[in-house]
């Protein structure tokens, strides 16, 4: 059939069921400006969604050591795609490498009222100090604080993302509280489409 315009209200399969092919490979079909797709079915392959995503959270509360870097620990999963966080680590799964908005939230606390000095949540890329957010009062020390951390991040198959912490406090004991009425402690992340 020559070059043309075929002009038709519907296709189907001659049998009524089955799969009908547009174009070939190496071609492209282009939908013009001002037509519109509508999907009444089930549509695959078109586009994707923001996985792997996870969301972890924090259930109960961890006394840390003072003036130290310490690992956070994650005992509630919400969300986990692609079976990716496991001991307290998110690692990228095989093919899933691109960028990644990355946030967490860490509830610190010290047993003795208004000895919170300092405050540091930190985000680790493969066992090394990545990104970290702070919060210091050497001057006006609290009772509780709660910062809070969003990096977009570059990161390939097999890089690894943990939580630390880092809690000065003039007395007392430091601790990351659990979930509460009150309270979060919470680490998530998921990978961004089309950037």
């Amino acid at each position: 059939m020559a070059d043309g315009i075929l002009k038709v209200g519907t296709i189907t399969t001659s049998s009524g069921s089955g799969t009908i092919t547009l174009g070939q490979s190496g071609e492209t079909i282009t939908i013009p400006s001002g037509a519109t797709i509508t999907n009444s079915g089930t549509a695959t392959g078109f586009g994707s969604d923001n996985t792997p995503a996870f969301l972890v959270r924090k259930s109960s509360t961890q006394d840390v050591s003072d003036a130290s870097n310490v690992q956070v620990t994650f005992d509630t999963e919400v969300i986990d795609t692609d079976n990716a966080f496991a001991s307290n680590t998110f690692t990228v799964p095989s093919g899933e490498g691109g960028k990644y908005l990355i946030s967490c939230q860490l509830t610190m606390y010290s047993s003795s009222a208004t000895t919170l000095e300092y405050a540091t949540v930190i985000i680790y890329k493969n066992d090394a100090n990545f990104v970290n957010a702070q919060w210091s009062a050497y001057n006006n020390p609290g009772f509780y604080q709660a910062p809070c951390l969003t990096n977009i991040m570059d990161l390939s198959a097999g890089d690894t993302l943990k939580v630390y912490t880092y809690i000065d406090v003039s007395s007392g004991t430091p601790k990351v509280l659990g979930e509460s009425a009150r309270f979060a402690t919470w680490f998530q992340g998921f990978k961004l489409i089309g950037i």
